[in-house]
């Protein structure tokens, strides 16, 4: 059997249907000297012969050290020795996180319609993205929101194991008439059934906010709402659980795979006109 103690196992519940030992690495956590493949069970009389990739490298016994890659890479390694060979795949990953603020939702994301559904602007059209209003399905109330698809990128995108995107506050304070309305909870990670966990063809995974409220018939002229929000944005390798605070179990279980990275909504929605639904103005700024 090879180990390798300075990377990670993939575990088998991440994907039942993949075959023999896989590790992964973050590419900006890998030593620059390299780590080290060992194979055990080898009789001292014996001389195992080691590839990377199909490559022969020079190896001390049962110990192979495997040099840091330049780029995200799959590094295939096999130990030979006695007639029996050993083999175990080593996924060197980079992983980034990007937005989306303009357009509409990707073609790639497949969980739209939960999070449209969710919000009451429907599943027949992808929404768009930015600060903007919508006329509510049930009627009588007009909602607004700062739409943004967050977009987890990653290299090899054919890694084979499922990626999520966890979130958390930074700051937040939302005033509704000049009243300060209860802060959120610190962890602010989309339910698992919301987010798009399996990696496209191109290496990514999809998530999809929309921090917004609504007003109904029986707000006035001129009733405003304020929003200020600082969020922080990270990758992790795996499955999400459903767990209560998805962030903290990722940073325990060292599962992130990207630098975090911060994204802010400003904005104010007003009721220009009332009625059912009221006619409402909303105006602001989405993005990182």
């Amino acid at each position: 059997m090879i180990q390798i103690r300075a990377a990670h196992l993939i575990p088998a519940a991440w994907n039942r249907q993949l075959a023999g030992r896989h590790y992964w690495l973050r590419l900006d956590h890998f030593p620059m000297a390299g780590v080290t493949a060992t194979c055990s069970g080898i009789p001292a009389s014996v001389t195992p012969a080691w590839t990377i990739n199909g490559t022969p490298v020079r190896t001390a016994g049962n110990h192979c050290n495997v040099l840091r890659p330049t780029n995200p890479a799959r590094l295939v390694i096999t130990c030979t020795a006695g007639g029996a060979t050993e083999t175990v795949t080593l996924w060197a990953i980079r992983g980034r996180v990007v937005f989306h603020t303009t357009g509409q939702v990707s073609r790639e994301n497949q969980r739209w319609r939960r999070g449209a559904g969710k919000s009451e602007f429907g599943t027949s059209v992808r929404p768009w993205l930015g600060v903007h209003a919508w006329r509510g399905r049930l009627g009588g109330h007009t909602n607004y929101g700062a739409w943004i698809e967050i977009v987890g990128v990653v290299e090899p995108p054919d890694v084979p194991t499922p990626f999520h995107l966890v979130r958390q506050v930074s700051h937040a304070r939302v005033v509704f008439d000049e009243v300060d309305q209860p802060p959120p909870e610190p962890d602010d990670t989309t339910h698992p059934s919301l987010q798009d966990q399996t990696l496209s063809p191109t290496g990514r995974v999809y998530d999809v906010d929309s921090p917004g409220s609504f007003f109904t018939a029986s707000d006035p002229a001129g009733r405003t709402h304020d929003w200020t929000l600082i969020m922080q944005q990270m990758l992790v390798i795996g499955p999400q659980e459903s767990t209560s605070s998805p962030v903290d179990r990722a940073l325990a279980q060292h599962r992130l795979v990207s630098p975090p990275r911060f994204w802010r909504a400003r904005f104010t929605a007003t009721v220009r006109s009332p009625g059912s639904p009221p006619t409402v103005d909303v105006g602001g700024y989405v993005g990182p």
